[in-house]
């Protein structure tokens, strides 16, 4: 095995090593010995289905239809036609980063070996991985109650040569993909289409993907919020070390500590309040909200991490031969988290447009022109980027409203309470693409501002973004469309791997 490759061995794994995967494109491998020991309990399960011992999903039906039993004969069919008939999805695919993480999760929980597949599974699962062959998965249909149904039948179509695969930026069907990864149509055995989709990997992959960009956008933002501090002139008196002394939550000491690292060196900011005796909340509680964020992504790692290596599948097969009816694939912690997530990183851009505000409102901050027009009146300036900031901050507000406190039951009420966790992540998804725009409008006003105050005297974080992303932006105070400019820089900051 490469040294560079994850070995997925049936232990643990942590949310660092996903995000290499997902993100950064490690690659998986799954050990001998793993794939050996799966192969062992999947022929124990074989032997529990002989002696006659009705098994859910395996010798009968699913959800409502459990009651309903279905022969031996039947039993590949059974499990085939399972993930075609839930493989329902609608909506925009999920991003490649989710579904890497999706292929990743789903092999991760099935080598802990309370499933009954065989080791070959888990190796078509990581083929895929490895070579870039990402399934297509529409990102509305789960109710995030039996397990990820919808996405993760879209995971595994691909498998049995059905569905579409995304490689290379190119869009093919599930059959051409087997074909050119050398791969035979697995064929679906026992219970192995039903521990495929049993399970809250497209939950918890969103959840890690907002864990990724949650922490980037923390770091961009406090980076933005040092800028306009700068812009306006702003005391630092509020970042005082007995501000975190006296009240010690430790996310509240690390922006403090970020913060001073980005104005270093800067002759704009003040200790002490020049001509206000405080500073307005969007600036003085910058360390407190960022904090109480930083707080909330920390909560947030440790459910993720165990999760990741969760067992979500329905029944367990146990060491000793049980079979276990249970609940693990319920989304509810996931859903709850995805929900307060969203709640916590929303005033993100809250905060950012009152700044902008003040930054162009030629009030806070008497020095600078209103809408940093050099012609006010004549000319509009940076006014409508207000406008665009508020408009995207009510949008925010509308979906940090939780889904799962909804639940609509589901397969003739047999699933009588759903966790609605994927709306939750979906939600979370387009906030923390807002929050992009957002942080890039704020970004934009405010290096204009300092380029009036004199970008020389400014601290080190100004000059780094100057330096970075400075030449994106346009030089001329002329009204012009910053349309291009907004989205090539939003596009450079979410697509750059700064943590």
């Amino acid at each position: 095995m490469g040294q560079d490759n994850l070995l997925l061995n049936g232990g643990d794994i942590e949310i660092k090593d996903v995000i290499e995967v997902a993100f950064r494109g490690k690659r998986v491998e799954p050990s001998s010995n793993l794939l050996d020991k799966l192969d062992e309990g999947f022929e124990q399960l074989k032997k529990i289905v002989s002696s006659g011992e009705k098994i859910y999903g395996l010798t009968t039906g699913f959800g409502s239809l459990a009651e309903k039993s279905v022969s031996s004969e039947n039993a590949s069919y059974l499990q085939k036609s399972l993930l075609l008939s839930h493989a329902q999805g609608v909506g925009e695919p999920l991003p490649r980063e989710v579904v890497r993480a999706m292929l990743l999760l789903r092999a991760q929980t099935l080598t802990r070996n309370f499933s009954g597949i065989r080791g070959m599974l888990v190796t078509y699962l990581t083929t895929f991985l490895n070579n870039d062959y990402h399934p297509v998965i529409p990102s509305q249909g789960s109710v995030g109650a039996s397990g990820d149904l919808i996405p993760l039948a879209h995971l595994a179509l691909p498998l049995i040569g059905r569905g579409k695969v995304e490689h290379n930026n190119q869009i093919i069907d599930g059959q051409k993909a087997l074909q050119e990864l050398n791969l035979l149509p697995y064929s679906l055995e026992l219970r192995e289409g039903l521990a495929l989709i049993n399970g809250t990997q497209a939950m918890l992959s969103l959840l890690i993907y907002a864990l990724y960009h949650g922490n980037k956008l923390l770091n961009l933002y406090n980076l933005s919020s040092s800028l306009s501090m700068e812009a306006l002139r702003s005391s630092t008196s509020f970042l005082n070390d007995y501000v975190f002394k006296v009240r010690p939550h430790p996310g509240i000491g690390r922006v403090i500590a970020g913060i001073k690292e980005h104005l270093e060196g800067s002759h704009l900011v003040n200790p002490q309040p020049p001509h206000r005796v405080q500073e307005a909340y969007s600036l003085r509680c910058v360390p407190q909200v960022h904090g109480t964020i930083e707080t909330a992504l920390s909560f947030a790692e440790n459910l993720a991490g165990v999760e990741i290596n969760a067992v979500t599948d329905n029944p367990l097969i146990t060491p000793e031969n049980l079979i276990v009816s249970q609940g693990n694939f319920h989304g509810a912690p996931l859903a709850w988290m995805l929900d307060s997530l969203a709640i916590a990183l929303a005033p993100l851009g809250t905060m950012s447009e009152r700044r902008v505000y003040k930054l162009l409102s030629g009030s806070y901050e008497k020095s600078l022109p209103s809408y940093l027009s050099l012609k006010p009146g004549i000319q509009s300036g940076l006014m409508i980027l207000q406008y665009q900031s508020a408009s995207l901050v009510n949008y925010n507000k509308i979906l940090a409203h939780p889904a799962s406190v909804d639940t609509i039951p589901t397969a003739q009420g047999q699933e009588d309470h759903v966790s609605m966790g994927m709306n939750a992540g979906l939600k979370l998804m387009k906030i923390i693409d807002n929050l992009y725009y957002l942080l890039v409008i704020e970004l934009i006003t405010a290096n204009r501002a300092l380029r009036l105050e004199g970008l020389n005297r400014a601290g080190k974080g100004a000059k780094w973004f100057e330096e970075s992303y400075g030449p994106q932006i346009p030089e001329s105070y002329e009204d012009q469309s910053l349309t291009e400019e907004m989205e090539s820089l939003k596009k450079r900051l979410f697509e750059t791997d700064l943590i």
